[in-house]
């Protein structure tokens, strides 16, 4: 058998996250892109870790069958 990993504390890495969402009647609009790089994190020796970059992404379409008939007011910032 393996002997278990230990990392200790420190750097894990980063992320960037870019997402864009649109509402049009009804119809409910989402993409996202998302970019994660473990390179030279603490763990990143570990026999888990397969690839040090990874980019993903999604989108999503839904259709608002019903809402309430009482409905919140949009919000006015001011100042």
């Amino acid at each position: 058998t393996r002997p278990e990993y230990r990392a200790s504390g420190g750097y894990g890495g980063w992320q960037a996250l870019a997402a864009l969402s649109h509402r049009k009647d009804r119809w409910w609009f989402g993409a996202f892109i998302k970019y994660d790089n473990v390179s030279g994190a603490v763990f990143a020796d570990s026999p888990l870790v397969t690839q040090r970059r990874q980019v993903s992404g999604g989108f999503a379409v839904t259709y608002v069958f019903s809402q309430s008939s009482t409905r919140v007011p949009p919000r006015r910032d001011e100042y």
